[in-house]
């Protein structure tokens, strides 16, 4: 099956724009945490790390809180700011 020339055309620009960076866990830890030198949203880590919000909100800080590197500091309109804490990030 082909695809009208048009659309062809279309969907090829479409491919050579979606860019998707795939790095282990431990990767996207140590990138968040660089970036919380002052306090961030859900929406903004996401925009630096050009990942989804929701993957940050439901996996990334959650890990983060349980380890204790993050800690939730207040609310900027009705999204959580997050600040490193004091302890230090050891990969394993």
């Amino acid at each position: 099956m082909t695809l009208h020339p048009k659309k062809n055309s279309k969907f090829e620009i479409g491919m050579k724009n979606y860019r998707r960076i795939v790095s282990n866990p431990q990767t996207i830890e140590m990138l968040i945490l660089g970036h919380l030198t002052i306090p961030k949203t859900y929406f903004e880590l996401s925009k630096l790390l050009r990942k989804g919000r929701s993957t940050i909100q439901s996996f990334y800080i959650p890990r983060l809180e349980t380890k204790v590197l993050v800690k939730r500091i207040e609310k900027q309109n009705r999204a959580w700011l997050f600040q490193r804490t004091d302890k230090e990030f050891i990969p394993l």
